[in-house]
């Protein structure tokens, strides 16, 4: 989830050249991602919009936050609620971090602002969390 278009474009670019774990998809707010993960509406065709194998979310949005969504994800159903989910921030103090892992993000990162430190960053949570080095670290 995230609703800075410059920041969406930087992360798909990191993605593509990067790949976390596969195919990636970039929603723009809160209850766009909660459609996407459940399926509902526009999203419904799995083979168009499979289900993720991590969640990557900007921690402040408009009208909600990040934890709002980690919240909403760790209420679902398995496995939904087994998703690993990742905040990525630009701007958070301790506070909201702390606040963050509280409510069950696996991690809560400073977003990088080169491509080249952001594609690292994606390498070492393929890593992490896909058990796989993504194609392009060959």
């Amino acid at each position: 989830m995230e609703n800075n278009a410059n920041d969406a474009l930087l992360i798909r670019r990191a993605l593509l050249t990067r790949g976390l774990c596969g195919l990636s998809a970039v929603c723009r707010n809160g209850s766009e991602a909660r459609a996407y993960l459940l399926g509902a509406g526009m999203y419904a065709d799995r083979a168009t919009y499979p289900m993720p194998n991590v969640i990557l979310t900007d921690l402040l949005m408009d009208g909600e936050t990040g934890t709002d969504l980690v919240e909403w994800i760790r209420a679902q159903e398995p496995p939904l609620c087994d998703l690993p989910v990742i905040i990525l921030t630009g701007s958070a103090n301790p506070a909201q971090f702390e606040a963050a892992k509280k409510v069950g993000a696996n991690k809560v990162l400073e977003k990088p602002a080169r491509l080249e430190d952001l594609q690292a960053l994606f390498e070492e949570m393929a890593v992490e969390f896909c058990g796989h080095r993504s194609a392009a670290a060959h």
